[in-house]
């Protein structure tokens, strides 16, 4: 997940309602600067492969899959 810092309640709602879904210790909030942009994102797990995260992705419930989640590599956030 990641979006507009100004819209950082959509992403504290959406992990307050998904909240007995997610490991606690699994999710990272950041902050970031895109195009000029300040952002707020959401990674969930650390995995060893591209492979292994796609996996997982399909063991997440459906509340969770609808917010459509997807594989990011940590050298990718920004």
């Amino acid at each position: 997940m990641n979006t507009d810092t100004r819209n950082a309640a959509v992403v504290e709602n959406f992990l307050s309602q998904n909240e007995e879904a997610l490991d606690r210790e699994q999710l990272r909030v950041y902050r970031s600067d895109l195009s000029g942009r300040d952002r707020i994102g959401v990674i969930y797990g650390d995995y060893p492969s591209q492979e292994a995260a796609r996996a997982a992705i399909e063991t997440l419930p459906e509340t969770i899959r609808r917010a459509r989640p997807f594989v990011r590599t940590v050298g990718k956030l920004r």
